[in-house]
């Protein structure tokens, strides 16, 4: 029994240390390397914002992850959890509403920006395809409102005729369109493995 006591508390003694001196991942995807890490979850998390689904089709996407999106402006902050190979569910939202064109959008390539594979993803029309382009700045494109903790559930819109999937995307951002500024994203998949 020592020495299982013992183990215990080198093994929690490491993982205290992991948890608070990393500078590599935020405290949501510190816990997540944790659990991957010792295969299994048992230390201090709510099962039902950080359960691990397998992921079986062979990308290396993990979806129900909880995980920040990374700020880049302003007072712009929250989480993003992928909840199957469509939809992204995005809570504890904050913004300050400041971007005059600012739509959630999300692209294939790299880096962040809007280009002719870039799609506004927070108005899609009945079939599911982009209601706006991302390149239209004109007034037909309504811009979000401020964020003060609210959720929002998206779906990968339908680009010719095919449902995009988020093994087809490279992010998802919060961006302003009319002066190029990205206020917050989470890269797919490196913030979900």
């Amino acid at each position: 029994q020592f020495f299982f006591f013992l183990y215990l508390f080198v093994k929690f003694t490491f993982l205290f240390i992991y948890i608070f001196h990393s500078q590599r991942f935020s405290f949501d995807r510190k816990q997540n390397e944790i659990i991957k890490a010792l295969g299994r979850g048992f230390i201090f998390l709510k099962p039902e914002d950080n359960f691990v689904t397998p992921n079986c089709s062979g990308s290396s996407i993990s979806y129900n992850l909880r995980v920040n999106l990374t700020h880049r402006a302003h007072d712009s902050y929250g989480y993003a959890t992928l909840l199957n190979t469509t939809t992204v569910a995005l809570a504890d939202l904050y913004y300050d509403g400041a971007g005059p064109k600012t739509n959630w959008i999300v692209g294939t390539k790299s880096p962040i920006g809007v280009d002719s594979n870039t799609y506004i993803i927070d108005k899609l029309t009945s079939a599911g395809e982009p209601l706006y382009t991302a390149t239209d700045l004109s007034s037909a494109v309504p811009s979000l409102p401020a964020y003060t903790g609210q959720s929002v559930t998206l779906t990968l819109p339908v680009v010719n005729g095919k449902q995009m999937t988020f093994d087809d995307i490279s992010w998802i951002a919060l961006w302003c369109r009319q002066v190029n500024m990205l206020f917050m994203d989470v890269l797919i998949p490196e913030d979900f493995q």
